[in-house]
């Protein structure tokens, strides 16, 4: 056995036996770790709120080569990303953006590039920056860095860029024009606004809400596919989104009734 020090980010953690949690870290140096956190469930438990998801800390871990369980001895925290969880609709991009990570790396292979593109994308959005498109960009980067190579700015049939109702075949990770989109497999249209939007993308964290809602929609469909199930943050983000919109419209029919300002007559 012995101890190793990395930084790190908590990807999640559950409940583990009387009063401990099971934490999984992505770290810089080691990889994904999975580890016991001991007593840390219990009121004076010496870990606080570190454990949180979206938490950096500089971790402590005791090992043993061959065991797939560390013990957290220590974990002190260099960026406590408050922000990115008192807000629920951006907590649940985040929370997709843990999800992704967890499912495309593996325990103990070290993944620094992976880290990098994490941290960064969480410091844009605690920044300011645009959250739907740090987020779609961060799964397009970690998707390409995984392995999955997908094509929106050419088509593989022709080498056609500007796209007139081009469709995304999953199957292939390609956009095909109209000419040639009718070959056979499962396939999605897609507006021309999108290739462009997604490589506007890479210069700048900014793009249109509709655009946001096709990118959005189609990561979502190909994780789907790919993997065969609904990610459990799909699920949640997809709730928060539904009830952002109901929000927003009855805000909108009560201003257009004057319901702020005392009376049920319609605005004129």
């Amino acid at each position: 056995m012995y101890l190793q020090r990395s930084k790190g980010i908590v990807i999640k953690s559950y409940d583990f036996g009387e009063g401990h949690r099971i934490v999984i870290i992505l770290t810089r140096r080691l990889g994904k770790v999975r580890a016991v956190a001991k007593g840390s469930r219990r009121i004076k438990s010496k870990f606080g709120a570190s454990l949180e998801p979206l938490t950096v800390n500089e971790f402590m871990l005791y090992r043993k080569p061959k065991r797939e369980l560390s013990i957290i001895t220590g974990a002190n925290t260099v960026r406590s990303n408050l922000i990115l969880r008192e807000d629920m609709r951006i907590y649940a991009y985040c929370a997709l953006m843990l999800e992704s990570v967890d499912i495309l790396t593996t325990q103990d292979n070290p993944h620094p590039g992976v880290y990098d593109l994490l941290a960064g994308s969480l410091e844009e959005i605690s920044a300011g920056g645009q959250v739907p498109a740090v987020t779609w960009l961060f799964i397009f980067k970690l998707l390409k860095v995984a392995g999955y190579r997908l094509d929106f700015f050419e088509c593989p049939a022709c080498g056609r860029k500007d796209f007139k109702k081009p469709r995304f075949f999953p199957g292939e990770g390609s956009l095909y024009c109209r000419r040639y989109s009718h070959r056979k497999g499962v396939s999605w249209p897609l507006s021309a606004e999108v290739p462009a939007a997604i490589k506007k993308l890479s210069i700048e964290y900014v793009i249109s809400k509709k655009a946001q809602g096709e990118i959005g929609n189609i990561i979502k469909k190909f994780i789907k596919y790919e993997f065969g199930k609904k990610l459990k943050s799909i699920n949640f983000l997809e709730r928060i989104l539904n009830e952002d919109k109901r929000v927003d419209m009855n805000l909108k029919v009560m201003k257009e009734k004057n319901v702020f300002s005392g009376t049920d007559n319609p605005a004129k």
